[in-house]
């Protein structure tokens, strides 16, 4: 079966049909798929500024902030994988098969979460001894982080238009 013949028979499901063609089902869906790139874009940025030396939560210990902070992003993430899902399912074929922006998103969003697990598993292991000087490489990965999400907000909103 090619991405194509995937992206028609999930559309025609009638996971991609309920979606699609319910009044409500939908502006739902992506409201609390917007409500989950709002989370993330939060969470992921507080800790990425953290790890930079920069931002509201500079002066807070890594372990705290990171403690406090991971299980938000993680499960913000598992809820616009979801929301993303439903969405995809209901435009797969109509819209985002053909939209050059939709694979931007998809290449964005697999980097930005396996450099999520990568940093944040990091974090979790030396958060400690990078409280006041993170290493260089884990400071790449914070810059990374923010401009590969900002990519993934971009480019979904340009699925619409291109």
């Amino acid at each position: 079966m090619s991405f194509l013949d995937f992206c028609h028979w999930i559309e025609k499901s009638p996971l991609g049909a309920g979606v699609r063609d319910s009044v409500w089902i939908f502006p739902v869906v992506e409201s609390v798929h917007i409500l989950g790139i709002v989370l993330l874009a939060f969470t992921a940025s507080l800790l990425d500024l953290r790890l930079l030396g920069l931002g509201l939560l500079r002066r807070r210990p890594l372990a705290e902030v990171s403690r406090q902070l991971l299980p938000w992003a993680w499960g913000a993430i598992g809820l616009m994988l979801l929301t993303g899902l439903l969405l995809f399912a209901s435009e797969a074929a109509s819209k985002c098969y053909e939209s050059k922006a939709f694979y931007v998103k998809m290449t964005l969003l697999a980097l930005a979460i396996l450099n999520a697990a990568i940093l944040y598993i990091a974090v979790g292991r030396h958060a400690e001894r990078w409280n006041s000087h993170p290493p260089s490489r884990a400071k790449i990965l914070a810059v990374f982080s923010l401009v590969a999400w900002a990519g993934v907000v971009f480019a979904g909103r340009g699925i619409a238009y291109f």
